[in-house]
């Protein structure tokens, strides 16, 4: 039973290691206008996964935890931070229940949406000016 133990925890860390590192490496190469925090702690956290897939590897569970630990604040940290600038997790799956319910007639309605907006901008007062008026 200890042995089935000690394996399912080394396949968890290394499983789960690869996850996060993975997602958050990924995330960092997408972090362009992120508070330089942020990019910080996606770099931190990414480390710690891959932490947890050496020592899920090698057999050391317990620095293992750690490098769990490790990894839970900056991505709770993040997360927060998300939340903080306005990103919610409960609009996100309402936008791909729609996009699943109504199909490409949802990204097509939205690309309408922002033609229309594009048109109604160019047709301001606060829209830049061409060539030809800026000559008169």
């Amino acid at each position: 039973m200890v042995e089935f133990i000690d394996t399912f925890l080394r396949l968890w860390l290394i499983m789960f290691g690869l996850l996060v590192a993975g997602h958050y490496h990924c995330m960092a190469n997408f972090l362009t206008l992120s508070p330089a925090w942020v990019k910080l702690l996606a770099g931190v956290t990414t480390a710690a996964g891959t932490g947890m897939v050496v020592c899920g590897y090698t057999g050391d569970i317990g620095n293992g935890a750690l490098f769990s630990m490790l990894a839970t604040g900056p991505m709770a940290a993040i997360q927060l931070g998300a939340w903080a600038a306005g990103a919610r997790v409960s609009e996100q799956f309402m936008t791909a229940t729609l996009v699943k319910q109504q199909g490409w007639r949802f990204v097509r309605d939205q690309e309408a949406m922002a033609e229309v907006a594009r048109l109604a901008a160019a047709n301001s007062d606060m829209a830049p000016l061409d060539e030809k008026q800026k000559s008169n």
